[in-house]
């Protein structure tokens, strides 16, 4: 029997031990510096010289500096830059920065979730719009699906929503919105229409 010293630390590779068992991680973490002059950048050059700069929009900059492994939630009124930051100017960035594409996509899409390719960044624009599909009579619980994605292979998500916290509870359960809230940062812009 081989004698362990309880002085020397332990090490463990998870990413591939003896049985060959393959653990993703729980988190996909990055760090953007200088989040928030890009996300100026991308608005000046969507807007011009008069876009307007949110209190909020600083929020978002932060979780581009640092997402903790965590996802975004950008939840607010029609015209507040919801869908312009999270599903152009984002993805942008993070390919430039990170070297990664993927594509935005609309709420219908969403409708079909397993039709599309497993990504590790998922930009979902418009979450609540999408038709209910049904799959020989069962409602199909996209949005739980997707948390298992993410939870299982260490995927994040960008999303934009008008629902309140009550609307969303009522759309997808009250378990979906305790994931939402452990798992994701929340940006509530709260702002009248910015749109001329």
């Amino acid at each position: 029997m081989e004698n362990i010293n309880n002085n020397e630390p332990i090490s463990v590779d998870f990413a591939n031990d003896a049985e060959g068992l393959s653990v993703r991680p729980y988190e996909y973490r990055f760090q953007i510096k200088d989040a928030e002059k890009y996300l100026r950048w991308g608005l000046q050059y969507l807007f011009g010289e008069n876009y307007t700069w949110l209190n909020e929009y600083g929020k978002i900059a932060e979780w581009m500096s640092d997402n903790q492994g965590k996802s975004l939630l950008l939840i607010g009124g029609c015209g507040v830059g919801k869908s312009v930051i999270g599903c152009r100017i984002i993805p942008h960035i993070i390919k430039k920065v990170l070297g990664k594409t993927f594509e935005p996509i609309s709420a219908p899409k969403f409708a079909r979730l397993k039709e599309l390719p497993r990504m590790m960044i998922w930009y979902i624009d418009d979450l609540g719009t999408e038709r209910r599909v049904r799959d020989f009579g069962t409602e199909v619980d996209n949005f739980t699906d997707l948390f298992e994605d993410l939870e299982s292979y260490g995927g994040i998500a960008v999303i934009t929503t008008n629902l309140n916290s009550q609307e969303f509870r009522e759309r997808y359960g009250d378990r979906n919105y305790d994931r939402i809230r452990s798992r994701f940062r929340i940006v509530a812009i709260n702002h009248e229409s910015m749109r001329q």
